[in-house]
């Protein structure tokens, strides 16, 4: 979650999503839904058309190339070939291609001994390059054993995904790498939704696992990323449909009402998205042609759509496109172009990078960066640049700029002697950052311990909180967690609501990493407000903490709880 001064929170995910006509009915009405919608809901007199099956009371396609349910994956040097029905691969020396959805990237062997990694939008946003066994998206090139996407360059074994590390990355057609969905490392493929790494399908070898399909069983699943907020969450399936829940007073679940949600509802109108972000009001999404809708609260301007109305439906933000990473902050958003420089909108102040503290309703130019690959926005914001140094702009407080002396500045100021970054997440007036090498940079507020160093007091200075072996980290109100190689996770800061998952509630912050009992196999994980939600390999969501507005997404607001509960599908 990206936060900014009133509250808070990338992800990038599959295309293809709903059909929105898709229903035939079983006792001969109309295939349009008894309240007129364009949505087609699967009540108990209707069934879906050949093709479809039913999730979240929609008819949903799956991914072109998912016919048997299974993904086409290749790790090659010698690596052979199991595409499953529908799916199709390619392999080259030295080279992994990772396929989702049951669809293989189109593959050709590199001169550097990977694989090219193309598909519909290669030639937008660049030549995806593989180099010895290595996936990229955005036109970099990765090195060393790693997964990156939106542009970034990542190194050491980590996987990132538009400001986000994740230990899951999957490669979808449009030449997008999307957070928590696979990462294929030392010769290990697998499916979305699930890590294997270190070699647990043999070095060189090749595997075909399943493509990660919706099943009914009362939870939500299918999951490949997640962000959370405030009082809220929205995921992305693995058929690109996005699905929200929890605090919805300002419609930024999109669904198209102002009401809050204990169970996911589909976001409305919106088929499939390669990306979502949210935060305190609003959220929005990167859609597959590059371009991006938000839904909510526009007091500020923050939905980008020229005026200052709000909307429970997603809106078109005017003058964007090319856009490889998105970050929905507060009280504004920022992307990142094809071409690596920066558009910000929304509240006015010194986060935005503007040349006044105006609000802005429609996007503008955002400092003077022209190489960044990852963008966090909130009243602190920062970006990661290609040469993997961070750079930070926005308002005075807590020495949130990483600099020697407290300041603000509407220009970008590179963080003195931080190097080597893959991965970044800006909470309120607090960011960490997590290095090639596993371990983690935090500064700026500390006062209820969210910088994980021991002290309940601002550092004045950038700190290594000691956590190891980090693939992704996120940031909340005043908690933060980070999830390990080995697929647990650590969480310190406040407690007051038991977002850290470890049983109990305490009145002051717990400034020391603590792990999560009996949380495995994580890919994701996203801190809201006073709750926290963890992406499992097994595409399932599990979360913990408060539940006043729904946040747990269990059915109900009745008790917050200590440890994770696991998300339930929409409501039949």
């Amino acid at each position: 979650m990206r936060v900014g001064y009133r509250c808070f929170g990338l992800a990038v995910v599959l295309l293809v999503g709903l059909n929105q006509s898709g229903c035939s009915s079983s006792k001969g009405s109309s295939s349009t839904c008894p309240d007129g919608s364009e949505r087609c809901a699967c009540y108990t007199n209707r069934t879906c058309n050949a093709g479809l099956s039913c999730y979240s009371n929609l008819c949903v396609a799956p991914h072109p190339g998912a016919t048997g349910g299974r993904a086409a994956a290749v790790a090659a040097t010698g690596g052979a070939t199991d595409p499953g029905a529908g799916g199709t691969a390619g392999a080259g020396t030295g080279g992994i291609v990772a396929a989702s959805g049951g669809v293989a990237v189109d593959a050709a062997v590199t001169p550097s001994g990977g694989v090219m990694v193309g598909g519909p939008d290669a030639a937008s946003g660049g030549a995806l390059l593989a180099a010895g066994g290595i996936l990229a998206s955005g036109g970099m090139v990765a090195s060393g054993g790693i997964v990156a996407s939106g542009g970034t360059t990542a190194s050491g074994g980590i996987v990132t995904s538009g400001g986000i590390v994740t230990s899951g990355g999957i490669a979808t057609p449009g030449g997008i790498v999307t957070s928590g969905g696979i990462v294929a490392s030392g010769g290990t493929t697998a499916r979305g939704g699930t890590v294997a790494t270190g070699g647990s399908s043999g070095t060189g070898g090749a595997i075909a696992v399943d493509a990660g399909e919706i099943v009914n069983d009362g939870t939500l699943n299918g999951v490949v990323s997640i962000d959370s907020s405030y009082g809220f969450t929205c995921a992305v399936l693995s058929t690109g449909a996005p699905v929200c829940w929890g605090m919805g007073e300002y419609g930024q679940l999109g669904d198209g009402f102002k009401v809050d949600r204990s169970r996911p509802v589909p976001v409305y109108d919106v088929p499939a998205v390669l990306a979502v972000s949210v935060n305190f009001d609003h959220s929005c999404g990167l859609m597959p042609d590059r371009r991006v809708r938000c839904w909510g609260k526009n007091d500020m301007g923050q939905l980008g759509t020229g005026d200052t109305m709000d909307s429970p439906v997603a809106l078109w933000v005017k003058n964007l496109s090319d856009v490889i990473a998105l970050s929905v902050g507060d009280p504004h958003n920022c992307v990142v172009l094809a071409d690596h420089t920066l558009r910000c909108w929304g509240g006015g102040g010194a986060g935005l990078g503007y040349s006044d503290y105006q609000n802005h309703s429609t996007p503008v130019v955002s400092t003077t960066l022209n190489d960044a690959t990852a963008v966090s926005a909130g009243s602190v914001s920062c970006a990661i640049r290609q040469n993997a140094t961070v750079s930070c702009w926005g308002s005075l407080g807590h020495y949130a700029l990483g600099q020697p002396t407290d300041i603000e500045s509407r220009a970008a100021l590179q963080v003195p002697g931080l190097a080597g970054v893959v991965g970044l997440e800006t909470g309120l007036d607090s960011v960490c950052a997590v290095l090639s090498d596993g371990t983690t940079r935090c500064w700026g507020d500390d006062g209820w311990g969210q910088l994980g160093d021991g002290q309940i007091t601002d550092p004045k200075v950038i700190i290594d909180n000691g956590t190891t072996d980090v693939v992704a980290i996120a940031m909340g109100v005043l908690h933060a967690c980070a999830v390990h190689r080995d697929g647990t996770v650590s969480c310190w800061g406040g407690n007051t609501n038991g977002q850290l998952g470890n049983g109990t509630v305490s009145a002051t912050g717990i400034s020391k990493p603590t792990k999560v009992p009996g949380l495995t196999g994580v890919v994701a994980v996203s801190a809201g407000g006073s709750f926290t939600c963890a992406l499992g390999s097994d595409t399932r969501v599990r979360c913990w903490g408060a539940n006043s507005v729904g946040q747990l997404g269990i059915g109900t607001t009745s008790a917050n709880s200590l440890t994770p509960v696991v998300v339930k599908s929409a409501t039949p």
